[in-house]
């Protein structure tokens, strides 16, 4: 990368011997980006054939400091998108949420008063999906370990995605780089996010809905108290895959209804790219 930004370098000094007050920090970071996204060679031809432009002669003898435009968005007022041709985008990097149910969990939330569904990612989430009920996911409770019971997990296998109609999402404005069809949530990563990455931010953003943390809040245990219920009959568990007979936190259950709350989490998936982006530029 080094070799190829001394290249650039001297393309654009034989092209425009002014820029001598270029800022060569914020320029070595415009290239590196525009290389990142175009390829070495394409950016090599495409700046030496604009060096004879009067014009990017003298955006760039202006160009004295930091650019407070994004790099790559500046890079592309340089050489301009149409002046790369040969230019090889790297294929956007996509995840998929996927919101589901089952009977235990309807009947839980019944008891409860408030609507609840399992939230998650997955590169297939129809297996995903279907791996909640080979580990009767939130199965268990903690209340019902405290008095050696065995859980009933019958109900807690027919895991399926929740269903959106037109009504639930018509209304939303969803923020770049979200989209929803059929159900299924697809997020467009940033350069340089991975999925894990991004879903510990997602996480971050919906805590508080998370159905464990909600119920020992001061909200989840003043309404508890209200209702009569045990807060330990909502402390979810489930079957451990890597210890078999062993059960682990189901962490993933939240106070969630599409019809209610869809805009909502559309919301949380545009907060979570923006903070990725910033992450992404940050590196």
């Amino acid at each position: 990368m080094a070799s190829t930004n001394a290249t650039i370098a001297r393309a654009i000094h034989q092209g425009a011997p002014s820029v001598s007050s270029i800022d060569q920090n914020a320029l070595g970071a415009i290239m590196t980006a525009l290389i990142a996204a175009y390829g070495d060679q394409p950016v090599v031809e495409c700046l030496q054939a604009q060096m004879g432009h009067a014009e990017l002669r003298a955006m760039m003898a202006g160009q004295g400091g930091s650019t407070s435009m994004g790099e790559l968005e500046a890079a592309r007022l340089l050489v301009g998108d149409a002046a790369l041709p040969q230019a090889k985008k790297t294929p956007a990097q996509l995840i998929e949420y996927y919101i589901a149910g089952c009977d235990g969990l309807s009947a839980l939330a019944d008891e409860l008063g408030q609507k609840m569904h399992k939230i998650g990612y997955g590169g297939c989430t129809d297996a995903r999906i279907e791996g909640l009920g080979e580990a009767a996911y939130g199965g268990g409770s903690a209340e019902m370990i405290n008095a050696g019971a065995c859980p009933q997990l019958a109900t807690w296998i027919n895991w399926r995605r929740a269903r959106f109609f037109c009504r639930d999402i018509a209304h939303i404005a969803f923020p770049a780089g979200v989209t929803c069809k059929g159900g299924r949530w697809l997020i467009e990563l940033p350069p340089g996010v991975s999925d894990e990455e991004f879903d510990k931010i997602v996480k971050a953003l919906m805590q508080h809905r998370e159905l464990s943390f909600w119920i020992n809040s001061p909200a989840g245990q003043a309404h508890c108290r209200l209702r009569g219920l045990p807060a330990a009959r909502f402390m979810r568990y489930s079957r451990d895959h890597l210890s078999p007979g062993a059960l682990k936190p189901a962490e993933e259950l939240y106070l969630f209804t599409p019809r209610r709350d869809s805009a909502w989490f559309a919301t949380i998936l545009g907060q979570a790219l923006d903070l990725a982006r910033g992450a992404s530029r940050r590196h």
